[in-house]
């Protein structure tokens, strides 16, 4: 698909003659790219204009990137960076996904919602200024999205995976096979398991780790959904783990001593969220509870081990390799949508 200022969107079907792109063109990546560029926020003085902070820029240059960090940048590093552009003899921008909603991967392919811009990229207005900008200075931009695909965070995937059984039809949105049997395998856990910790949003029920019992959540809010999210403990930040209400989005310790640390999908722990329903929770923590009262060790609740117990729902477990679906060429975080 590519954006011209002649034709708002352009299709290209593999049986026509594809349109000639002619000049120099350049593939860059928004999370990346001139991060310490950024819109003004609706409480500023200047919202939606372009500002720029060079100590922004150098803290990301400064990180240890990673397979599952985020640099940072949005569509206004792209903006910024039109003119350079212009002088360089750019005729053609194109770049990793800004539709899909997707705001897990700094790639942003693990589409959530079609009809959504990923909001840590910006807005549908800094979209459409952006285009302006590109068309003003005689750019065409070539736009890329996954459409036949979506990430296991996205809407459908997560539907899917909590009301399967009283909607049996959804699951196949995708091609997913033996839902009723057994528990589709999500494959989000690496080889190297030591730092996988998980934690619960909004649960019903809370461990008391020193009791060795289940209380009930007196902060509990049944109008809100329940997440069960997986997160890396060496890349999250304390002040990230003390703040219980939300999930965590990002990880903000980039500051590892380690670069080798986490260089592949073998290593990488994505802080995946799955919306479960509360009484799941509750299943889970009462067998774990019976489980450590017979087992000759027991096993903390947020270690490696007691993730792996928790995260077994009824209808979707986590696990190293992925089972139950067809996903994307043996990439474990995309399952393919089912088109007829």
């Amino acid at each position: 698909m590519f954006v011209n200022s002649v034709s708002r969107l352009n299709l290209i079907n593999k049986n026509i003659t594809p349109p000639q792109f002619r000049g120099q063109a350049i593939l860059t990546m928004p999370d990346i790219h001139r991060p310490g560029a950024y819109y003004g926020d609706f409480n500023s003085n200047n919202t939606g204009r372009i500002n720029y902070d060079i100590k922004r820029q150098k803290d990301s240059e400064n990180i240890i990137r990673t397979f599952s960090n985020h640099g940072g940048g949005t569509l206004a590093g792209i903006e910024y960076d039109i003119e350079n552009f212009k002088n360089m003899g750019i005729k053609k921008i194109f770049m990793t996904p800004i539709w899909g909603a997707d705001n897990l991967s700094s790639h942003h392919y693990w589409n959530k919602n079609d009809m959504q811009i990923s909001e840590s990229l910006g807005s549908i207005d800094n979209y459409e200024t952006m285009l302006r900008k590109m068309y003003k200075n005689g750019m065409q931009y070539v736009d890329d999205i996954a459409l036949t695909s979506e990430g296991l965070e996205g809407v459908h995937v997560q539907y899917a995976l909590r009301w399967a059984d009283q909607n049996p039809q959804t699951y196949y949105w995708f091609r997913m096979y033996g839902l009723n049997d057994a528990p589709l395998t999500l494959g989000v856990v690496p080889k190297n398991k030591n730092n996988l910790r998980h934690r619960i949003i909004n649960p019903s029920v809370i461990y008391n780790q020193e009791l060795k019992k289940i209380e009930k959540n007196p902060d509990y809010n049944p109008s809100k959904e329940t997440y069960f999210q997986i997160y890396d403990a060496s890349q999250v930040t304390q002040s990230q783990l003390k703040n219980k209400d939300e999930l965590i989005r990002n990880y903000m310790n980039t500051k590892s001593d380690n670069k080798l640390l986490i260089n592949n999908s073998n290593d990488t722990i994505i802080n995946y969220a799955f919306e479960i329903k509360p009484q799941e929770y509750e299943n889970r923590l009462e067998k774990f509870v019976k489980m450590n009262a017979v087992a000759e060790k027991s096993i903390e609740l947020n270690s490696p081990e007691g993730t792996l117990f928790i995260g077994q729902f009824t209808h979707f477990k986590i696990g190293e390799s992925a089972e139950g679906a067809v996903f994307w060429d043996a990439n474990k975080d995309l399952l393919k949508r089912n088109y007829y």
